[in-house]
């Protein structure tokens, strides 16, 4: 089901498609990877999104798209590490 959503969302020529996943669900760690396998990576956490106070991770997915690791201003060192983490992941996949 995702990954015919997620074509039919390519053939629409989104650049990017976002996926928020509740950590409190229990089948978020599957859909996760089912994710991963399509090709989406982790790019952020949404906080606190669900009635129950639960946060999000936020995967995406790049159409097409490359990402310019230079052009973001990045001041904290989390923000490096954090920065450096989700570029890598996007290799990946």
């Amino acid at each position: 089901m995702l990954a015919h959503q997620l074509k039919q969302l390519c053939l629409k020529k989104l650049s990017a498609i976002i996926l928020d996943l509740p950590l409190d669900n229990p089948a978020t760690r599957t859909k996760t990877v089912l994710a991963e396998r399509l090709g989406f990576f982790f790019c952020g956490v949404m906080p606190a999104m669900s009635e129950t106070g639960a946060d999000y991770p936020r995967l995406i997915y790049l159409n097409n798209v490359d990402i310019d690791a230079d052009r973001p201003v990045i001041v904290t060192d989390f923000g490096k590490e954090l920065a450096a983490y989700v570029l890598a992941q996007s290799r990946r996949i």
